[in-house]
């Protein structure tokens, strides 16, 4: 038996040295995730790569950030012609994905401030899009501890890369056109109903409060450990870190439960809660609507505009 497991590891030991080395064309490895995120991936990679501007201030989140950061506003208020402000948030939680993000910016821009977003609470898993965006080192020493998905994003990031190839090799690929575009705002105008945001402040409130697991730290290690990463990053580069608190439509938090370990790393702001109580500003209970987002980054841009 142990003689057929050694024949096997030295199979396909070749197999794993070549995944792991040979490296794979960035651009269609963004291109492949046109299925998620309305094709955010190709945002990414055209303003990181294709688009010249600078990236001076930097937004990392999720869709709570694509909505709710209207980038272009932001920029004009901070009054500095040659300040350049951008909004990269990417759809869902994980902290693996912003810190892959964030090397990704490394490599092309110089931003001097990182907004980085906050909920509630934080998410104790990794990032679907993880395995496919992390280079193969990220992917084979992520953080051990506590992360359920290591093993299926390891097989994920190799199945990708093997998929990709064979594209490229066959011909079996397709790229859209490049999207040079200065910013990264989603702009939606609707409004949701009045009626159900009321009903669901109302059922909100009426929720008792559980005590807060400040002592089970093992809820908080992983995505701890990502944001850790961060924070040296920001140290090393010399890049301002601010934490930007974004929860959902009247949520009875008036500020995230983790908020004492985000000031150890940088700058909390928590925008005042009529923003996040005005129903005119949300086009579903979790996302604001262009009307909310101009309010907040007016906010923004205000409290920034206080540290340069």
């Amino acid at each position: 038996m142990k003689k057929l497991q050694l024949h096997i590891a030295l199979f396909l030991l070749p197999l794993v040295l070549l995944i792991a080395l040979l490296p794979v064309n960035q651009r269609l490895k963004y291109n492949g995730l046109w299925f998620d995120c309305l094709q955010q991936g190709d945002f990414v990679y055209d303003r990181l790569y294709q688009n010249p501007k600078p990236v001076d201030v930097l937004f990392l989140g999720t869709s709570h950030t694509i909505n709710g950061i209207d980038d272009k506003r932001i920029e004009n208020k901070l009054g500095k012609d040659s300040l350049h402000v951008l909004n990269l948030g990417y759809c869902r939680l994980g902290r693996n994905l912003h810190y892959v993000l964030l090397k990704e910016v490394l490599q092309q821009k110089k931003p001097k401030i990182l907004v980085l977003e906050v909920r509630e609470k934080e998410n104790r898993y990794t990032h679907p899009v993880f395995p496919h965006m992390a280079n193969t080192a990220d992917v084979l020493f992520a953080e051990p501890l506590f992360n359920k998905d290591l093993v299926s994003d390891i097989f994920t990031h190799g199945a990708y890369k093997l998929e990709l190839w064979q594209d490229e090799l066959y011909g079996n690929h397709f790229t859209n056109e490049n999207t040079i575009t200065d910013y990264g705002q989603g702009e939606v105008h609707d409004t949701a109903s009045a009626d159900m945001l009321l009903q669901l402040k109302t059922r909100n409130q009426s929720v008792p409060k559980t005590a807060r697991m400040h002592n089970n730290w093992f809820y908080r290690y992983y995505p701890d450990s990502y944001l850790e990463k961060i924070a040296r990053l920001c140290k090393a580069n010399d890049i301002k870190l601010y934490f930007l608190y974004l929860p959902g439509f009247a949520t009875p938090e008036q500020k995230p439960e983790e908020n004492d370990s985000y000031e150890q790393w940088g700058t909390v702001l928590i925008p005042p809660n009529s923003l996040f109580e005005n129903p005119d500003y949300w086009y579903d209970h979790e996302h604001l609507n262009k009307a909310g987002s101009a309010v907040l980054s007016d906010w923004i841009a205000a409290e920034l505009r206080q540290d340069m």
